[in-house]
C-alpha cells in the first residue's frame, strides 16, 4: 500500500507485523527526517541594482533598474517598488513611478523603467532611489538601489602620453566621476601631450599636441581627425569665441587662427614654458616655466599679444597652469625631481598668497583643469597612470580612472 510521509506519498510498503517498539522507532525517525526537510527549503530572496543613465538633450530616456530573484521559485513571487527623491526631484527630472512586479515560476529577472526628463541645462549629476517593500513568496536582500543621472555634456578629455616604451598613446574621455571611459583616438599618434577643448566656439572640437610636430583635432566623439599646425607644441589653450589657439613651444609661446593659418611667435627668450592658460576677460594669458633640478621654475603672464611680460612666482618646477578668474585664483601642479614632493599648489592671480593644496600621493601630475562651479579641480598623474580630483581646497582626493603605465598628461573638461 502507499503511505504519505512528511506530506508527501511514498511507494508501495507491504504489510507486516510490526512490534510497538519499531513502530515508536520509525515514528521518531521520520518526525526527524520531516524537520530536517523543512529546513532544507530555501526561500527565495529579491535585489535591486544600482544603475547609471546620461540625460540626453532631446528623445526619450529611461533609467532601468535590474531586480533580480534567486533562487528561481516553483510560485508566483510578487514585490511593490516606489521612487524616492535624492538630489533629483521627482516631476522636474524624473517621473514618478510606483508598481508591482511579478515573477512567474521559474523567473529571475524584471527590470523597473523610470522616464528621465531631458533638458539642455549644464548641471552636476542627480540622483534618485528605487525602493522594493511587501514581497509575497520571497524575502527583501537589497531593497534600495540609487539611480545616477550623469549630464552627457559634461566629460572629462585626457591624453595617454605613449612616450614610455609600449605604453598606449590614446585620446580618451569619461563622465566626470571617472565612469564610462571612452577611447577616442587610438591610431596615427605620436606621444599625445596637451589637450584642450573648444566648446565655446560652436564647432565641437577636440584638440591635442603630439610628439611629431603636430596640433591635430577631432570631433568631440573622436571622428574627423586632421592636423592644423605642423611645428613642436608641448601644452595648449584655446579662445573659441576669438578663434584662436595659443601653445607653448621650445621657448616660446605661439598662437594661430583654430584652422591653422596665421601662424605668429607672441613670446620668446623663455626657459621650458610647458602649461598654458588663457584668461580672456582680463586679456592675460599665464603660462609655467620649468625648473629642472635647481627648482627655479616660474609663473608668469603677459597680455594675448605677448607684451608686458610679469613673473609671478619663482619657484619649484611647475608643469600645468588652470585659471579661476572669477575667484580670482590661479593653480598649478608642482612636478619637482626627488626627494623633494609633487605638489598642487594655488595663490592669487597676481601671484600672492601661495597655498599648497595636495601634497601626497602625487608622482607626475602634468595636467591639471578647474570646474570652479563644483568646486572641483581634476589632474593627470603621469607616472601612477591615474586621472584624480580633489576640492578646490585639496580635500577629498579620489582616484577616478586608473590604468598602470598609461602615463596620461594632458586633462581637459567639457562644462557646458
Amino acid at each position: 500500500m502507499k503511505r504519505k510521509i512528511c506530506g508527501r506519498e511514498s511507494g508501495h510498503v507491504k504489510k507486516t507485523t510490526i512490534t510497538a517498539t519499531l513502530v515508536a522507532g520509525m515514528v521518531a525517525m521520520l518526525l526527524v527526517g520531516c524537520d530536517e526537510m523543512a529546513k532544507s527549503e530555501v526561500v527565495p530572496v529579491i535585489s535591486i541594482a544600482d544603475t547609471r543613465t546620461p540625460e540626453f538633450d532631446n528623445g526619450a530616456t529611461k533609467a532601468e533598474f535590474a531586480v533580480m530573484l534567486k533562487p528561481a521559485s516553483g510560485q508566483d513571487v510578487t514585490v511593490g517598488y516606489t521612487t524616492v527623491d535624492g538630489t533629483a526631484v521627482a516631476g522636474r527630472d524624473y517621473a514618478e513611478t510606483s508598481g508591482t512586479l511579478t515573477f512567474s515560476p521559474g523567473e529571475t529577472m524584471k527590470k523597473i523603467e523610470v522616464a528621465i526628463k531631458d533638458d539642455t541645462l549644464v548641471e552636476p549629476y542627480e540622483t534618485l532611489t528605487v525602493t522594493l517593500s511587501n514581497p509575497t513568496n520571497a524575502t527583501l536582500a537589497d531593497a534600495t538601489a540609487v539611480g545616477t543621472v550623469t549630464n552627457d555634456d559634461t566629460k572629462i578629455y585626457f591624453t595617454y602620453d605613449g612616450s614610455e616604451q609600449g605604453a598606449p598613446i590614446k585620446i580618451l574621455r569619461a563622465d566626470l566621476d571617472g565612469f564610462s571611459v571612452e577611447e577616442l583616438v587610438t591610431s596615427g599618434q605620436s606621444c599625445a601631450r596637451g589637450i584642450a577643448l573648444d566648446i565655446a566656439g560652436g564647432i565641437d572640437k577636440v584638440y591635442w599636441t603630439d610628439c611629431k610636430g603636430r596640433i591635430r583635432r577631432a570631433n568631440l566623439d573622436g571622428s574627423k581627425v586632421e592636423e592644423v599646425v605642423n611645428r613642436w607644441p608641448w601644452k595648449i589653450a584655446l579662445d573659441g569665441t576669438g578663434g584662436k589657439m595659443y601653445w607653448s613651444e621650445g621657448g616660446s609661446i605661439w598662437r594661430a587662427n583654430l584652422n591653422g593659418t596665421d601662424v605668429e611667435e607672441l613670446v620668446s627668450g623663455l626657459s621650458i614654458p610647458i602649461g598654458i592658460a588663457l584668461d580672456l576677460a582680463g586679456d592675460k594669458m599665464y603660462w609655467a616655466e620649468r625648473g629642472g633640478d635647481n627648482l627655479t621654475g616660474k609663473i608668469k603672464r603677459a597680455k594675448l599679444d605677448g607684451s608686458d611680460i610679469e613673473t609671478l612666482i619663482v619657484s619649484g618646477n611647475p608643469a600645468a597652469i588652470a585659471l579661476d578668474v572669477t575667484g580670482g585664483k590661479m593653480y598649478w601642479t608642482d612636478d619637482v625631481p626627488p626627494p623633494a614632493k609633487d605638489t598642487i599648489q594655488r595663490a592669487n592671480l597676481d601671484g600672492t598668497d601661495v597655498e599648497e593644496l595636495v601634497t601626497e600621493g602625487l608622482d607626475g601630475p602634468l595636467g591639471i583643469a578647474l570646474d570652479v562651479a563644483e568646486g572641483k579641480m581634476y589632474w593627470a598623474a603621469y607616472w601612477t597612470g591615474k586621472i584624480q580630483r580633489a576640492n578646490l581646497d585639496g580635500s577629498r582626493v579620489e582616484d577616478l580612472v586608473t590604468e598602470p603605465r598609461s602615463f596620461p598628461n594632458g586633462i581637459a573638461l567639457a562644462l557646458r
